[in-house]
């Protein structure tokens, strides 16, 4: 598999058994479905060299094969994956597929990955301002926090409580937040 071409993820089309990913695992989690105990699949949202990011699947059925080889900051060469269609949930990457790592998908450990450290996916301030930005997914932003008023702990339900922030740019763009606790 070393000698393989390198398909990217942004060139995704049919795949075919010689399609290999080269990939960086930036978040992995597990899905247990509401009413359930067990774990349905192990969910991974991995970035390629050029920083082309995707929501990759393993079912519980595949666990024993890949577990193993499946740990944040880690880069793996996946060659022959399944691709199959986003339904549901919540899209992070805004891929319309997702990789999906079945019993002819082969995984090896990669060391020498080439591609982006961080992972953040940057929007400017004017593009939030102007509703230009992503409306279904995940961003991140820089600035510097200009003001700031306490935590507001005024409504007894706590998933209400928040704190507003303003944060500016360095063109001076001045976007104002609101921050609510994580549960």
């Amino acid at each position: 598999m070393s000698n393989a071409e390198i398909t990217y993820l942004d060139k995704i089309g049919v795949v075919t058994p010689d399609t290999t990913f080269k990939v960086k695992i930036l978040s992995m989690w597990n899905f247990v479905p509401k009413g359930k105990k067990e774990v349905m699949s192990i969910e991974l949202i991995v970035m390629d060299e050029q920083g082309k990011k995707i929501q990759t699947r393993v079912f519980s059925g595949q666990f024993n094969r890949f577990q193993h080889l499946l740990n944040v900051g880690g880069t793996l060469l996946i060659q022959h994956p399944n691709m199959a269609m986003m339904k549901g949930g919540f899209n992070i990457t805004r891929q319309d597929q997702q990789i999906v790592l079945q019993w002819d998908t082969i995984v090896k450990r990669c060391a020498d990955f080439g591609g982006p450290v961080h992972s953040f996916n940057f929007v400017d301030f004017a593009s939030i301002l102007q509703l230009n930005c992503p409306q279904t997914s995940c961003f991140d932003v820089i600035g510097h926090i200009i003001s700031r008023r306490e935590l507001d702990t005024s409504n007894p339900i706590q998933s209400k409580h928040n704190m507003k922030i303003t944060l500016s740019d360095i063109e001076g763009t001045e976007l104002r937040i609101t921050l609510f606790p994580l549960h």
